[in-house]
């Protein structure tokens, strides 16, 4: 007699939301300990220190796609279990390690926790709840995300104060989110996946998963040129504190966040795979528009069109994907969008420093970044008009 498929109770998603807000947790936290770090490691160039932000994202894009594979074959719970122990243990060994090779080490190890984190999370919200239910919850997971960088940019900011080796402390967060999932999550039985997706073991369609694939890596190349780029144009450029940055960036993810709890209606009334370009519409009009002339208050309105541009895109693509998977693929499906949305944030920092090397002016790096933006945009649209334009079938949200 084969046991009854577990039902997820209200725990268990709040324990799939909390774990959510680690995701993006990558640098966040250390963020703002990075000058402080400088200073104990004078003997060390710049490059190296930012490494410690950007490591964990390489790490996540190197290794996301063959850890969902395990999962797949391991184990959603499981792999989920020991990428927690290893964020948590990576991240915390930040506290004690006194060595900067040694903590690039244990940052890139915290890259590995948080791809097993991006890919059985999403799995697990993609089995264990169908139509409306999941398009809800897979929305509440976008906001989470959001909201976690928040919440943990902030703490770790309280946290630096007391020195650069506090913030590390954050990452015990982890460990706490694994007590809650050994309590509440069990792994889903394959009975429990959507009718509406593929039974045959296959990934759905997979130019479907190509485009929210290339989606979302678009989405993070450009629009993550706001986080590593603005504090410097606001202290340079506005003559800002650092401390109103934070109040800017905080807007972007408040308004960011709404718009992803406004997912399940948006999606009612318009064609999700037009929201793609949409969204990179938008993330190209508030680059561009800092070619206005400098001021908070334009600086606070781009910043608030880039949040409605991520809004609409993050939930839209997790949703899609969630769709072209079965219990055997929701892994490495779910792995690949984790590879695709850290190398995006990845190689934007690369790209925002070579534009900073042709033109040094920090102020043209946003209008530069949006024209390259308007150009994705147009292949999106003549894509999503050539290809998929009438392929949103309601039926598999109903």
């Amino acid at each position: 007699m084969n046991p009854e498929p577990f039902v997820p109770s209200k725990l268990s998603l709040i324990t799939l939301l909390v774990g959510s807000m680690l995701i993006l947790m990558g640098g966040a936290a250390v963020a703002p300990a990075l000058p402080q770090i400088s200073l104990a490691f004078p003997e060390y160039d710049g490059i190296w220190i930012t490494m410690i932000i950007t490591l964990p994202s390489l790490a996540i894009a190197v290794t996301g796609f063959a850890v969902g594979m395990m999962a797949d074959r391991f184990g959603k719970v499981r792999t989920l279990c020991v990428s927690l122990a290893v964020f948590a243990g990576a991240g915390m060994s930040g506290y004690v390690i006194d060595d900067l090779p040694l903590l690039l080490v244990s940052r890139f190890f915290v890259g590995v926790g948080i791809a097993g984190l991006t890919s059985c999370i999403t799995a697990l919200l993609s089995e264990y709840y169908h139509g409306t239910a999941r398009v809800k919850v897979l929305s509440y997971q976008s906001a989470a995300m959001g909201i976690g960088v928040l919440v943990l940019e902030t703490g770790g900011g309280a946290l630096a104060g007391f020195g650069w080796h506090s913030p590390f402390l954050i990452y015990g967060l982890g460990f706490v989110i694994l007590a809650l999932v050994i309590v509440s999550l069990r792994e889903p039985k394959p009975m429990e996946i959507s009718s509406a997706r593929p039974a045959d073991g296959r990934t759905g369609d997979r130019s479907i998963v190509l485009y929210c694939y290339i989606g979302i890596f678009c989405t993070m190349l450009f629009s993550f040129t706001l986080p590593t780029r603005l504090p410097t144009y606001m202290a340079e450029v506005l003559g800002e504190a650092s401390l109103m940055s934070g109040i800017v960036l905080g807007i972007h993810g408040t308004v960011q966040a709404c718009v992803t709890l406004m997912h399940r209606r948006i999606a009612d009334h318009v064609d999700r795979f037009a929201i793609i370009p949409l969204g990179l519409c938008l993330i190209a009009i508030s680059l561009v528009m800092f070619a206005l002339p400098a001021g908070l208050a334009v600086t606070i309105v781009n910043a608030c069109i880039m949040g409605v541009g991520i809004g609409l895109i993050s939930p839209t693509v997790v949703n899609l994907l969630a769709e072209q998977v079965t219990s055997d693929t929701s892994g490495k499906v779910m792995g690949g969008y984790s590879t695709l949305l850290n190398l995006g944030q990845f190689i934007c920092t690369f790209a925002v420093a070579g534009l900073l090397l042709i033109e040094p002016g920090v102020a043209q790096t946003f209008p530069v970044m949006g024209l390259f933006a308007f150009a994705v945009t147009v292949l999106f649209a003549v894509l999503y008009v050539t290809k998929y334009r009438g392929k949103d079938s309601r039926a598999l949200r109903a």
